[in-house]
């Protein structure tokens, strides 16, 4: 195929052709390519000519408007830099993101690919869906026939005026109790259930309240969690509530317990503990207070509940072999357990163990008939064996700190060593 420039001129050469000489128009690939100013902009860095900020906003000095930028969010972010092109060209934006990334375990390393239009704004949008997202996964819980989750319903907020934000909803088999609707029936759509209370906890329904006084008591569930046929949930002032089936002692009440409760109902023995997180195996209950203490309840015939025996716990106990750690992640399965402590160490017990070495290295071992030891068959291993391929994530790049920096002193600080 011929390169050269396409001629446009008429068939045949006449005065026309002297009066509008023929026009060459290059082929497409010899055009050259349009950059687009955003992504240029961010390949280069700033314009050589950053355009001046107008309003009030262009009479605050260059600290000073950083420290207003440091309490915006991504979204924030965002619109500041598609409605004023000082925000892109300035490079402010992108220094106000980039320290909020630094203070975000998931996001070491993390870089914008300047290449495609990425910017660390963007970057730092990315990583805030992330890590609420992975927040949100504590609002729902799958058990093996029912549903559990933190919702919000335009049909409750009409029906009860002074209801929460949100509530908690369940859905599908009750036959033990475990939806907390205060019955053993069924429920094919998510279901409200009914106002939680501190003083509920005779397995019965709990009742709505019906005064003042009781309505200030009622209880907003922040934390959700499902076993096999019991559920758990954990309010925001973190008081732990449990129902559903209790014939190993998974619901942690101890005492005289009925075998099945329908209604939510206040773990009494942990009324001083303030719990942070929960998790529900099949028949066994973990829970972690405030201080990283890990508890257990429930089934124990497997040793899943790391007390040192194999028989069931009707109350919560906590765990002596992680005594002195601070454990920051627990794990249920159906036979066995596992905790993660701050420093990185994996802790397991149970039906099937696992552990991890200096390096990171994944060792498992114990029964393998459904591969749950990860090496590729279902045989059973009595001493620990890597996992090949695979290392352990440390808890410093997946664990989000519940705090956000302050940005004046660093701001400040990084624009005056700038000068």
């Amino acid at each position: 195929m011929d390169a050269s420039p396409c001629v446009l001129s008429s068939p045949q050469h006449t005065t026309l052709d002297k009066i509008y000489p023929p026009q060459k128009f290059p082929r497409l690939e010899e055009r050259p390519k349009i950059l687009c100013p955003l992504r240029h902009v961010r390949q280069r860095g700033a314009a050589k000519r950053v355009p001046p900020l107008s309003g009030y906003l262009g009479l605050l000095p260059m600290e000073t408007l950083e420290q207003i930028l440091g309490y915006c969010t991504p979204r924030q972010l965002g619109a500041l830099e598609s409605s004023c092109s000082f925000f892109i060209e300035s490079g402010i934006t992108d220094k106000v993101a980039m320290h909020h990334l630094s203070f975000i375990p998931r996001a070491k390393g993390l870089k914008p690919d300047f290449k495609h239009g990425e910017s660390y704004v963007t970057l730092y949008a990315f990583v805030t869906a992330q890590s609420n997202a992975a927040a949100q996964g504590t609002a729902l819980a799958l058990g093996t026939y029912h549903t559990v989750a933190l919702l919000s319903s335009a049909a409750d907020r009409a029906a009860h005026a002074e209801a929460a934000e949100y509530a908690l909803h369940t859905t599908g088999r009750g036959f033990h109790g475990q939806l907390g609707l205060g019955d053993y029936e069924q429920r094919l759509r998510p279901t409200r259930v009914p106002g939680v209370a501190r003083g509920a906890g005779s397995g019965g329904a709990a009742a709505a309240p019906s005064s003042s006084a009781a309505a200030a008591d009622a209880v907003q569930l922040a934390v959700v969690a499902a076993g096999s046929s019991h559920t758990a949930s954990i309010s925001r002032r973190g008081e732990l509530f449990t129902w559903g089936l209790a014939s190993s002692g998974e619901l942690g009440h101890g005492g005289w317990t009925p075998i099945e409760v329908c209604a939510p109902r206040l773990v009494g023995s942990l009324h001083r503990v303030r719990v942070v997180s929960v998790a529900a195996g099949a028949n066994h209950t973990l829970a972690i207070s405030e201080a990283g203490q890990l508890w257990s309840c429930g089934r124990g015939r497997h040793g899943q509940l790391g007390h040192g025996a194999f028989h069931d716990e009707g109350v919560l106990t906590l765990v002596e072999a992680t005594r002195g750690e601070r454990v920051v992640s627990a794990a249920a399965g159906r036979a066995h357990s596992l905790a993660l402590a701050a420093d990185g160490r994996l802790f397991s017990w149970g039906d099937a163990r696992a552990a991890v070495g200096a390096d990171g290295g994944l060792y498992t071992w114990g029964r393998g008939d459904c591969g749950q030891l990860g090496l590729g068959d279902d045989r059973a291993r009595w001493e620990p064996a890597r996992v090949p391929g695979v290392a352990v994530v440390h808890p410093d790049r997946t664990l989000r700190r519940n705090r956000r920096p302050a940005p004046r002193n660093v701001l400040l600080a990084a624009s005056k060593g700038a000068r």
